[in-house]
């Protein structure tokens, strides 16, 4: 057989070897995308403190009634998505992944 045109074949620990080079691999992605995902919510939870707050503010300074109303409704709608991150947040800490509030 000429050498040139021969396979090396693989062995086991070389099949083994890969597999678990793999398993690694995929672990590590999966630790930065749950890194970059904790870092993402984070920062959900603090863009809709910050608008539920502003809104309250808003709420406080503004005099037309048809304004108020309209206040009141993106505050409640403001207030219910602080509500559901923070939730998110609470689940994820529960399942033990990795997320540190601020």
């Amino acid at each position: 057989m000429d050498k040139s045109t021969s396979v090396p074949q693989s062995t086991g620990f070389q099949l083994l070897g890969t597999a678990i080079g793999e398993k690694i691999h995929h672990q590590r992605q999966a630790k930065e995308w749950a890194s970059s995902a904790n870092e993402d919510l984070l920062k959900q939870v603090e863009e809709a403190k910050t608008q539920w707050q502003s809104l309250q503010t808003v709420l406080n300074e503004v005099s037309d009634p048809r304004a108020t109303e309209q206040v009141i409704h993106q505050l409640i709608a403001a207030e219910k998505r602080y509500d559901y991150l923070l939730q998110l947040v609470k689940e994820a800490q529960m399942h033990n992944y990795t997320i540190e509030l601020r």
